[in-house]
C-alpha cells in the first residue's frame, strides 16, 4: 500500500498538494499556511520526538516552543494540532502553569505507531 502518512517528508511528490488550514477568508492567514507546508513534515516529527522523549511528564506548548524555537511557536502549534487530530498524542488530563500563570494542558504520546510504513524490501 502506498499511502501518504502524517510523517512523509517534503521530498516525496503527493499525488496532489496536501490541505493547509487557514481562516477562511484571510488571504494572510491562506499566505502562511502555502508558507509553511515545505517544512511541516520536519516540524511535526521534532513536536512529536520531543512529546515523546518526555514520557509520562509531558510538554505543554510552552515548553515545546521553548525546546524547539520560541520564534517557531505560531509553527510548532498547529503541528501539535495535526498528531493531536491524528491521533499520536493526547491531552494528559495534567495541567502545568506557564509563565505568565495561565493553566497549559500537558500532552503525552499515544501508544500509536508513528513514521511512515515500512515499505516492502
Amino acid at each position: 500500500m502506498n499511502e501518504r502518512t502524517l510523517f512523509d517528508g517534503e521530498n516525496k511528490a503527493p499525488p496532489r498538494p496536501a490541505p493547509v488550514a487557514y481562516a477562511a477568508g484571510s488571504e494572510t492567514s491562506k499566505a502562511a499556511a502555502e508558507g509553511a507546508r515545505p517544512r511541516a513534515a520536519g516540524l511535526r516529527q521534532a513536536v512529536y520526538a520531543f512529546i515523546r522523549e518526555r514520557g509520562q511528564r509531558g510538554a505543554t506548548d510552552e515548553e515545546i516552543s521553548d525546546a524547539l524555537g520560541s520564534d517557531r511557536s505560531n509553527s510548532l502549534r498547529p503541528r501539535r494540532n495535526e498528531l493531536m487530530n491524528s491521533g499520536y498524542i493526547r491531552d494528559s488530563g495534567e495541567r502545568r502553569l506557564t509563565r505568565l500563570g495561565s493553566n497549559a494542558t500537558v500532552w503525552v504520546a499515544t501508544d500509536r505507531p508513528y513514521g511512515p510504513a515500512p515499505r516492502p524490501r
